[in-house]
């Protein structure tokens, strides 16, 4: 047991020497291109001086709880009045909240809250209703103004 604590620490000892000797000014790498469905996703002042962060899995029955019951009362004391800046993080857990949060970042932006508030109220109908959540992913990307085949080509 020894000698494996021996060789961690020389794997450990290595990699400190190799971090000393890096540049400390190197270079950041290329900035990727700018894509708008990576942009933060916000409700409320930009500038408000509380930023809540909060990592949701569209098929997540609490999550979907929270924005149905919860949010709703937070939204008009806090959020409308510019108090708090409310950041939503996609954080899929199963292969048809990934695909409903890509469908979802895919809309328009002024219709990315309208439609997660759409999939979070239509949750037991689309992710656990049976059939295929695609279908109904893409009849509620619909609403939201995409055609079928925008919707079908972003998932």
């Amino acid at each position: 047991m020894t000698s494996v604590f021996k060789a961690f620490f020389k794997v450990f000892a290595a990699v400190l020497l190799l971090a000393a000797a890096l540049p400390a000014h190197a270079a950041p790498a290329a900035a990727a291109p700018s894509d708008p469905r990576m942009e933060l996703r916000t409700l409320g002042n930009p500038n408000a001086p509380v930023r809540v962060d909060e990592f949701v899995s569209l098929t997540c029955p609490h999550c979907a709880e929270f924005y149905n019951d919860t949010l709703p009362k937070l939204e008009p004391a806090y959020i409308k009045t510019g108090k708090v800046k409310f950041v939503l993080h996609d954080f899929p857990i199963d292969g048809p909240s990934l695909k409903a949060a890509a469908l979802a970042r895919c809309m328009p932006k002024d219709e990315y809250f309208p439609f997660i508030e759409v999939l979070y109220k239509n949750q037991a109908v689309w992710a656990y209703g049976g059939g295929n959540p695609d279908d109904h992913l893409v009849d509620y990307a619909k609403l939201g103004g995409m055609t079928g085949k925008q919707a079908r080509a972003c998932l």
